[in-house]
């Protein structure tokens, strides 16, 4: 098989010490140098749990779903007039997945980077099949602006699409309500559509955690207006690497959609390519609400800043104000505390109201100047 030369892509410490995550990436790297193209090894951070393949066979009259015991089943399982999706969960078993596209004669290179959850979403066509890798995000249940990222893989065959996941989730539980409903377009659709739509799913998940994070950026903003804290500059700084993130793993997928829109191939039916222009249309509109955000988030810290020495300029303003009102009284009384005997004022008899009344006179007459002034 030959390559038609498509490729798109380009808090604190523990106190136990354990590695970070981008420690053990860097350590798994590590591990692959000076091993050949091809060589299998999984880089990522999911490294227990079961790996599982299950197969959803489908056409315009019936459905069916089932675990597949063994990747050795898989030719006996295919069914010409079906389209047969085989969805594998659990890549850091590397046998698995190696012995499945084995069944489907799917080049090493492919295995390779379906095993490498670190590398950018890319795009490659071969002659026979298709090969997508996409970030899949959605939100955390406790912190919905932080998305959990996974990275799925899908490889595209006449009749046939392969999903590979990270962990064993429901995911993709929304397609196969989709499929088990009678009557929907994805029964009556080839496996092309099949494609298209999981991609969309990964689509507007992206649109719901994009939003996710506006919501939260517009309520620091109001926030950072209100009372700015140092929690709140945090944010801002957590907000700004998902934000980026977000837009390293958009990018790549815009730019393969947009190249495959123009690619001459049989694998995606040419009347189905209007269904690839609107996940194109949908990836950017979450690209432009990522620009957006993106922007406004900058400006936060701008605007943080801002209301920081807003709020010191009014501190200040109050402190120069109480010092200033103080700086005559101070003089008064720093005269009259003087230890010369021939002090004039010092034989009156209602000398002390005296001064009493003169500092409070001079009191009352600054603060009618500040007034006057709007300093006040």
């Amino acid at each position: 098989m030959t390559i038609k030369g498509y490729t798109m892509g380009n808090e604190h410490k523990s106190k136990k010490r354990h590695p970070s995550r981008a420690q053990r990436l860097r350590k798994k790297k590590k591990s692959k140098i000076g091993l050949s193209p091809g060589s299998l090894v999984y880089v990522g951070d999911v490294s227990e749990g079961p790996s599982t393949i299950h197969l959803t066979r489908y056409n315009e009259k019936e459905s069916e779903t089932f675990q597949v015991q063994s990747a050795e089943q898989i030719n006996s399982l295919i069914q010409d007039e079906k389209v047969n999706w085989f969805n594998i969960t659990g890549i850091h078993n590397t046998e698995i997945v190696e012995a499945v596209n084995k069944q489907f004669q799917i080049h090493p290179l492919i295995t390779e980077d379906i095993l490498n959850t670190d590398h950018r979403p890319k795009l490659e066509i071969y002659d026979e099949y298709l090969f997508v890798s996409m970030k899949a995000v959605y939100p955390e249940m406790e912190e919905p602006h932080m998305p959990h990222v996974e990275q799925i893989s899908f490889i595209l065959g006449a009749n046939f699409v392969l999903t590979f996941q990270e962990v064993d989730s429901d995911y993709f539980q929304t397609i196969r309500k989709r499929i088990d409903r009678e009557g929907s377009r994805l029964r009556s659709m080839k496996a092309d559509y099949l494609l298209i739509a999981l991609m969309d799913l990964v689509v507007d998940h992206y649109l719901s955690v994009v939003e996710n994070i506006g919501d939260e950026v517009q309520n620091l903003e109001d926030m950072i207006y209100d009372n700015p804290v140092k929690q709140h500059l945090y944010t801002v700084m957590s907000n700004k690497r998902t934000l980026f993130y977000l837009w390293r793993i958009i990018q790549p997928i815009q730019e393969s959609l947009y190249t495959i829109k123009g690619i001459p191939t049989e694998l995606i039916n040419q009347s189905n390519k209007i269904y690839l222009e609107d996940v194109y249309d949908h990836l950017s509109t979450v690209r432009d609400s990522l620009d957006l955000y993106i922007e406004l988030n900058n400006s936060m810290r701008e605007s943080y800043s801002y209301s920081i020495g807003l709020k010191t300029n009014e501190v200040m303003k109050l402190l120069t104000i109480i010092s200033t009102l103080f700086i005559p009284l101070t003089f008064l009384v720093g005269v009259y505390g003087m230890n010369f005997e021939n002090i004039p004022e010092l034989s009156w008899e209602y000398g002390y109201f005296y001064v009493w009344g003169l500092m409070i006179l001079i009191t009352v007459l600054l603060i009618f100047y500040f007034k006057k002034r709007k300093w006040l």
